[in-house]
């Protein structure tokens, strides 16, 4: 199998001040995305230029950048394609997050589903900093019931909503930016981030851990930076690495490229 090439998170700033307006509309059994206002606000760092060398000492220091990405933004938005071909996964994700104040919104359309007179199933969720809604469309519920027999229609509600109380002590730590020798626990295992603010999958892109962690990881032998670059008016780094074992038998193939952007997220 040829070598894939995926653009990822490295160091993520923000560059919006999100207002997100919805409404239950119960006509529907959807939310209504209203409007999302954005006003241009200052990153928290400036954008890295720096030169990365095929050494550890940059490979370690690009992987604590890419575990602790969102300590380095407040807010964002923006839209992605999440595609599975293991977990029959093909979504389009719109997404906003206020990191700051613990708060997001996501829409998950779902796509070419195997189901064909399904047409348009799609699911909502709001986090508000301590409550957490759930709205899925009529079409969502019955794609779901289709393709997962083991579940009751009543598992699968129109809307749902609970409160969420987050310990301030995770509050604080997901604060915190940790190299990647201290998410090591006693049994050797990653630790990942705390997500305070619910961002389900859009964590994917937000917060590359899985990609930083599992693609590349601190063995060095098995993963080079190939170069830095611009793309897209970008500076990033390029990394081809080598999977293990599990990731060879889950993705099908052996090795994989990656774009590793300062500023903006691309999956």
């Amino acid at each position: 199998m040829k070598s894939k090439f995926l653009l990822v998170t490295g160091i993520t700033l923000g560059v919006s001040l999100l207002t997100v307006n919805l409404v239950n509309n119960q006509n529907h059994n959807n939310i209504d995305f209203i409007n999302v206002k954005a006003t241009d606000t200052k990153p928290i760092i400036e954008e890295s230029q720096k030169v990365f060398q095929n050494n550890d000492s940059d490979k370690k220091e690009l992987i604590n950048l890419m575990i602790n990405s969102i300590n380095y933004f407040q807010n964002a938005q923006g839209e992605f394609d999440y595609y599975s071909a293991n977990a029959d996964t093909d979504m389009t994700i719109t997404f906003a997050v206020d990191i700051l104040n613990h708060k997001s919104y996501e829409k998950n359309v779902y796509n070419h589903l195997k189901t064909k007179d399904i047409v348009s199933p799609q699911e909502e969720s709001l986090f508000d900093g301590e409550n957490y809604s759930v709205m899925r469309n009529d079409d969502y519920i019955k794609a779901m019931l289709a393709t997962d027999k083991t579940f009751k229609e009543s598992d699968y509600l129109p809307f749902v909503t609970n409160k969420i109380e987050i310990p301030s002590q995770y509050l604080e730590s997901s604060k915190s930016i940790e190299t990647i020798d201290e998410r090591l626990d006693e049994e050797q295992s990653y630790i990942r981030k705390m997500d305070v603010s619910l961002m389900g999958i859009t964590k994917t892109a937000l917060l590359p851990e899985d990609f930083a962690i599992g693609f590349m990881g601190t063995d060095y032998t098995k993963w080079d930076i190939v170069s830095n670059q611009e793309y897209l008016g970008r500076h990033c780094v390029e990394i081809s690495t080598h999977f293990n074992d599990y990731y060879q038998n889950k993705h099908h193939g052996k090795e994989m490229n990656l774009l590793i952007d300062g500023v903006q997220v691309f999956c």
